[in-house]
């Protein structure tokens, strides 16, 4: 199955299941709307971006550069909210960064596969940016329908399948 496929019938599902479980009575507004779509689009070009790199590199690679959301997303802050980071948030990154890259970096080389991954992880750095400028209390499992729902639609808009590494 392509990857858009497999991303958008499983977020698709997902969205359909709370769909059903929902409660009654909660109204849906266009800023509900519209902040389900920009997260959904954000986690789902994360989650289309990652599944597509697993066909080109290791798995040791490709959780070194996921976990590398957590140094991008102070930077992502920045740019979109210019969010000064705390003054321990530096040395944090720097530290986080350092032991990722201890643990899982033992020399590997830069592909198309890592390439990938490093876009998935600045997607969901901007996914966590946003969810927390995003977040308030009410109306949380439409939020959630939303968001995977918006996932869902991204992977299938996106439909297209690189093609397949040759072994």
């Amino acid at each position: 199955m392509p990857p858009a496929d497999l991303v958008a019938w499983r977020f698709g599902l997902g969205a359909g299941a709370l769909l059903i479980f929902r409660r009654r009575g909660r109204r849906l507004t266009s800023a509900l709307r519209r902040r389900g779509v920009v997260l959904g689009g954000a986690l789902g070009s994360g989650f289309l971006l990652q599944t597509w790199a697993i066909t080109y590199t290791d798995a040791t690679m490709s959780a070194f550069l996921t976990g590398m959301l957590v140094v991008i997303a102070p930077a992502a802050g920045w740019l979109l909210f210019r969010d000064r980071p705390l003054p321990m948030t530096l040395p944090a990154v720097a530290v986080a960064a350092a032991g990722l890259a201890a643990l899982s970096l033992r020399g590997a080389g830069f592909g198309p596969g890592e390439l990938l991954t490093l876009a998935a992880a600045c997607c969901w750095a901007v996914h966590l940016v946003l969810l927390a400028s995003y977040v308030f209390y009410s109306a949380a499992g439409l939020k959630f329908c939303l968001l995977l729902a918006g996932v869902a639609l991204a992977n299938q808009l996106a439909g297209y399948s690189p093609p397949r590494r040759r072994t």
